[in-house]
């Protein structure tokens, strides 16, 4: 194996875009959750 190839997984982490999206993706669902925690004792009948 090429040592050039040998981990391409940290190639991601030299873009300032990927680290964006990593982080976005990996807190959007703590953040669902925090929300539905908060609207869990609400009597919304419509949430827009």
């Amino acid at each position: 194996m090429n040592h050039s190839n040998a981990n391409r997984f940290q190639d991601f982490f030299k873009e300032n875009k990927y680290t964006l999206l990593k982080n976005y993706l990996y807190n959007y669902p703590l953040r669902k959750m925090a929300v539905e925690k908060s609207l869990l004792h609400e009597n919304i009948k419509l949430i827009l």
